[in-house]
């Protein structure tokens, strides 16, 4: 396992998760309702990253494939 490697990716994905809640805060306060949709779907395709990048990493940790799905299951 490298360790280098699988700290950057979960920096990654805290950063991408981080990123996405921050967003999702904007969801019905736009001043135009398709660039709140937008911002919407934004923020739903930065969880989604976020949650490969945690899959990628968890791969990445040896982990078996229980203990992955549960650990994406935790994401929500």
């Amino acid at each position: 396992m490298n360790t280098s490697l699988v700290k950057y990716i979960l920096h990654l994905g805290d950063t991408t998760l981080i990123l996405a809640q921050q967003n999702s805060k904007w969801c019905g306060h736009g001043p135009v309702l398709e660039q709140d949709i937008a911002l919407t779907n934004i923020s739903l395709d930065l969880l989604g990253q976020a949650r490969n990048f945690y899959q990628y990493a968890a791969e990445l940790m040896n982990e078996n494939e229980k203990s992955t799905k549960d650990f994406i299951q935790s994401l929500g």
